[in-house]
């Protein structure tokens, strides 16, 4: 009986360290937009037109899991399209009809439960359509997930 709690001890020791070496708590990550100057800057995406948009996931090349994608702006009834994108296959992950008035922003954020010192959330493109490359912080190399931002035209 006592080589089995001694056992059980040690294996639970060993995945406790383990979790210390995981960062502690959720990271949020918002998005950025390339400034003129080459430079990254918190940002929104215009709506110039009224209308809505849709969020579309066009691939995945996650070193890690969860990492839920969230719209933050405008307020929407469901704002989380996945609790996990790495999770997820490409497709349609949300459409918000609105109608949204011409000028609003949009913005999307991720809670990654494990993103590294270099993870990023990066916008490029202009009114219609936007690609958002996330960066996980493993690799630099802003593939781990890609979503396409396109405006829809009021109904």
């Amino acid at each position: 009986m006592m080589k089995k709690t001694i056992l059980l001890v040690a294996v639970a020791a060993a995945a406790l360290g383990a979790c210390r070496d995981d960062p502690v708590g959720p990271t949020l990550i918002g998005l950025e937009c390339t400034q003129p100057d080459g430079s990254l800057q918190e940002c929104d995406l215009i709506l110039a037109e009224a209308g809505g948009f849709r969020v579309t996931l066009l691939s995945t090349e996650c070193m890690v899991s969860g990492n839920a994608v969230r719209i933050t702006k405008p307020a929407v009834t469901n704002p989380v399209l996945t609790s996990d994108g790495c999770a997820e296959s490409p497709g349609v992950l949300g459409e918000f009809s609105g109608p949204f008035a011409a000028g609003t922003p949009v913005s999307i954020q991720i809670e990654s439960a494990r993103a590294g010192g270099n993870a990023g959330l990066r916008a490029v493109g202009q009114f219609p359509q936007w690609t958002v490359e996330f960066e996980d912080g493993g690799d630099n190399d802003f593939n781990d997930l890609v979503l396409l931002i396109t405006a829809l035209p009021a109904a």
